[in-house]
């Protein structure tokens, strides 16, 4: 039995894998009709889109690593403790490219 079991993760894992692959590429593709649709050649909005996204295996890896599935107390310790940061704040990063893209002309950023 220990086989088909292997067999049927082994398909599994390849549905997932086409399922995340499709993914990243709508949300490719999306960005890059925004950007046409202000006015960028279509080659060059596909290099930008394809940029602001990243590396497409370091997108996959980190999203393996992400436990889809879990519940919300996923994140509590075996001994029933929740894991608090050491640093306060959101975790939040800003991408200044594409803060720019979006910014009104003529506006400031940290005045």
């Amino acid at each position: 039995m220990s086989w088909i079991n292997r067999l049927r993760g082994s398909l599994r894992k390849n549905r997932l894998e086409d399922h995340l692959h499709d993914e990243l590429q709508f949300h490719i593709e999306m960005r890059m009709q925004e950007f046409v649709a202000a006015g960028m050649k279509p080659e060059e909005a596909g290099y930008r889109a394809r940029r602001l996204f990243g590396n497409p295996l370091l997108l996959k890896e980190r999203t393996r690593e992400m436990d889809t599935i879990s519940s919300p107390l996923g994140t509590i310790a075996g001994d029933g403790k929740i894991a608090v940061p050491d640093k306060p704040g959101l975790g939040i990063d800003l991408d200044l490219d594409v803060a720019y893209l979006y910014r009104k002309p003529g506006e400031k950023f940290f005045d």
